[in-house]
Formats: C-alpha cells, sequence, structure tokens
C-alpha cells in the first residue's frame, strides 16, 4: 500500500514543522508559499504559490486548506497516486506504527474518510454552533465574521440542524480520494473560498459532512494518538 503524509503552512504564522523520524516506505509533502532551505525539517517541501487554485486568495490561512482538503488534485499534478493519504497540522508529524493497518480499517468504506470526533463533550453535544461560541471565545475569529457565517449557513442551507450532535476536528485525517470523497471536498472548497465567511474551515467542513449526508469513521482521539506534536505551534489570536 502506497501511503502519502500531506501538511501545509502559509505565510508567517508561527507554526514550524521539525525534523523527525520518517516512517519508512511513506512519502511526506509540506506544500507552501516558501522553499526547502527555508525550513529545517524532515518534510519534503514544495512550493506551490502561484498554483490558480489560491494565487487570487488574500488569506494565508486559506491558502494553506487547498493542500488539506484538495491535495490529492496536487499530488495527480506531481504524476503520484497513493492508496491513502493523510493529513496533519504542520506541527505534527505521523508516528512509526502500522499505518497499512491504520489504513485499512477506512479506505473500504463508502465514504473512506477517517477522522476523530472532536475531543471536547460540549462541541460533541452542541455542533457547528457550539464551535462558534468557541472559536469566539478563544479570539480565534472576529465576532462579525462568526455572526455573518452563521447567517450564511442558516439563509443558503435552513433545512440543516447547526446543533446537530455530530462534529470531527480537523487536526489531523485520512482518506482514499475516490469519488464521494472528491465531491464532498471540493464542494467544502467551493463554498470556503467563494462566500463571505470567516477562515475557520472546520465549521464549515462540519457543514458539509451534514449536507451531504456522510461520516468519518471516527473514535474519539484514535488517530489523534497515532502523531506526535513536534512542531512548533504559533499564535492563533486573531481577534
Amino acid at each position: 500500500m502506497k501511503i502519502a503524509f500531506i501538511t501545509s503552512v502559509f505565510g508567517d504564522r508561527e507554526n514550524y514543522p521539525v525534523k523527525f523520524t520518517r516512517v519508512r516506505s511513506c512519502d511526506y509533502f509540506l506544500f507552501s508559499d516558501r522553499e526547502q532551505e527555508d525550513f529545517k525539517t524532515s518534510w519534503d517541501v514544495f512550493n506551490i504559490s502561484d498554483n490558480p487554485n489560491i494565487v487570487n486568495l488574500d488569506c494565508n490561512v486559506r491558502k494553506s486548506r487547498y493542500a488539506k482538503f484538495l491535495g490529492y488534485e496536487l499530488l495527480d499534478s506531481m504524476g503520484v497516486e497513493y492508496d491513502c493519504i493523510y493529513y496533519c497540522d504542520v506541527h505534527f508529524s505521523p508516528k512509526r506504527i502500522d499505518w497499512v493497518n491504520i489504513s485499512n480499517k477506512f479506505i473500504s468504506k463508502d465514504f473512506p474518510f477517517g477522522q476523530d470526533q472532536h475531543h471536547f463533550r460540549y462541541i460533541r453535544q452542541g455542533g457547528i454552533l457550539a464551535e462558534c461560541r468557541s472559536i469566539l471565545k478563544c479570539h480565534k475569529e472576529k465576532k462579525e465574521n462568526i455572526d455573518k457565517t452563521i447567517n450564511f449557513y442558516m439563509e443558503s442551507y435552513p433545512d440543516i440542524n447547526l446543533s446537530a450532535k455530530q462534529y470531527y476536528v480537523n487536526t489531523m485525517f485520512g482518506y482514499y480520494p475516490n469519488e464521494t470523497v472528491k465531491k464532498v471536498t471540493r464542494d467544502f472548497w467551493d463554498i470556503y473560498t467563494n462566500s463571505d465567511i470567516t477562515f475557520r474551515d472546520q465549521p464549515t467542513w462540519n457543514l458539509i459532512l451534514l449536507k451531504h449526508g456522510v461520516r468519518p469513521v471516527s473514535k474519539l482521539g484514535a488517530l489523534r494518538q497515532k502523531f506526535n506534536q513536534t512542531g512548533i505551534y504559533g499564535n492563533h489570536r486573531y481577534a
């Protein structure tokens, strides 16, 4: 089985990857607006700043989300294919464990997407609205942007329960890019980049899961335990 790990960082958000011991037979892609020599890391760095899908975006966080959710398109453009692709935030790295066994738990599903449920019970129970309140409490977005986002959700998707007891965390996940995964992730990208909503990707991703009626294969904390926090987590207070 061919397995790839992907991460992404754009701009100077004080998030820094570092060197770590790589898993044999797996490939590592860090997509960024910088070059290999700009990092001291075990990731293989690829500068995609001129990619047409992000070149007109004015937010570095949004730019980084292209590789996060549609990394399979970047790999396709490079002429490489994988049986399973994992994403993790740039300050994490995968542990040296049996990733083939982990991948086999979800890649044969109709929606072959492995992702943890949110670690906070009040968010799992309160859904998108609970997460939006948490974002404001942690000063990770401006209130006006969260208000616009919630209004957009309610006006565009009145049949979706924004307090539904279903919520997944985007720090890391794995998938096989079948047609269902491509449809869901491309729908996310279209809404995320063409709507006047927050740059925080987690609420919109969970909205899209509800819209398409799909659930990732999950177990609380299961995937998070497969990664080490090896890098530096920067300042993420934006409001």
